[in-house]
C-alpha cells in the first residue's frame, strides 16, 4: 500500500484508541469479526469508503473531519514515512458502562 493509505490506517487506529474503543467493540458495533477489524488496522485488508464511514461512526468520529485531517498530513508525506503496526489492545480500555 502507498504511504498515504498507510497513514489513513494508522490514523484510523489512533482515532479508535483516542475514543477508548477496543477492536472487539468496533467489531460488535459493525456486525463484523474482530479479526476483520484487526486486518483493516494492520493493512492486511483494504478499507473502502463505506467501511471507513461505518468504522468512524462506530467510534464517534466524523468522516469529514477525519478525512480533512488525513489529507492535511498525507499531502506532506514522503515515500516510506509511515509504519503501520497492530500493537497490543491494552491501550484502549472499554468504558465502565460497556
Amino acid at each position: 500500500y502507498t504511504p498515504r493509505y498507510k497513514l489513513l490506517v494508522k490514523m484510523l487506529r489512533e482515532a479508535r484508541l483516542a475514543a477508548n474503543v477496543t477492536q472487539a467493540q468496533v467489531a460488535e458495533r459493525l456486525g463484523r469479526t474482530e479479526s476483520q477489524i484487526s486486518r483493516w488496522e494492520s493493512c492486511e485488508l483494504r478499507v473502502d469508503l463505506r467501511d471507513l464511514d461505518e468504522y468512524l461512526a462506530a467510534i464517534g468520529v466524523d468522516l469529514i473531519d477525519f478525512t480533512r485531517n488525513w489529507k492535511k498530513h498525507a499531502d506532506d508525506l514522503k515515500d516510506g514515512e509511515v509504519v503501520v503496526t497492530d500493537g497490543p489492545q491494552k491501550r484502549a480500555r472499554p468504558d465502565k458502562h460497556d
